[in-house]
């Protein structure tokens, strides 16, 4: 892999897991603004069953931290911003294939992405749709026009705040009819009252969607 589409990254293990073990992947990708270890603090530590977690950075800095995306893409049109998010995801498969390469894994990847981070979740959803057990998307925007069935694909679990001022919760039902309307099974969990952030709430009914995937 070349070198510059290779993303840094860190590795977390949960519960009893030793590193060395045949364990699930957990694939964490943050917001603009966040960095692995808040992700993976918040909405995984501490959690007691085995499991590999890989949280890469994004590529650009913002207020210190790190965006998956230039803010300046945000002053463009979201046909041009989708084709933009399309690369970053690419470049994050290229990098999962490596992983699993690299780590005895234990069935296909989970993923899990806030507002930016489910941005690119949403289109490896509509484009690789064979390639993830569940994605979890917390915020996020589907951002494609065109969404590719597949009959392998795996579930997607939608989590959204019904008062986001960011990414209205209108984004949230469009994405989950779009995805049932080729055949996924896609459910939305909306949080009342709920801005852009992540709750204990949400943190919970994410650790069981992801508890229940790796049971099954």
């Amino acid at each position: 892999m070349e070198e510059k589409r290779k993303l840094r990254s860190e590795i977390y293990l949960t519960g009893p897991a030793h590193p060395e073990s045949k364990l699930p992947l957990i694939v964490i990708l943050h917001f603009m603004g966040g960095n692995p270890d808040e992700m993976f603090s918040y909405l995984l530590k501490g959690i007691d069953f085995p499991a590999r977690v890989i949280a890469p950075y994004g590529q650009y800095e913002f207020e210190g931290q790190y965006s998956w995306f230039p803010e300046s893409l945000y002053a463009e049109d979201e046909s041009n911003q989708g084709k933009f998010v399309r690369e970053i995801a690419r470049i994050l498969l290229e990098n999962v294939e490596r992983w699993e390469q690299e780590y005895s894994t234990e069935g296909k990847p989970i993923y899990l992405g806030m507002s930016q981070g489910g941005d690119i979740g949403f289109t490896l959803v509509s484009h690789y749709g064979d390639r993830f057990r569940l994605f979890i998307p917390i915020a996020g925007r589907l951002l494609e026009e065109e969404i590719v069935s597949r009959r392998t694909a795996g579930k997607v679990r939608i989590h959204h705040g019904e008062k986001d001022p960011i990414v209205p919760i209108i984004r949230a039902r469009e994405a989950a009819i779009r995805l049932q309307s080729v055949g996924m099974d896609v459910t939305l969990r909306e949080y009342v009252g709920t801005e852009h952030v992540l709750t204990k709430e949400i943190r919970k009914a994410i650790i069981d969607d992801i508890y229940t995937a790796v049971q099954e």
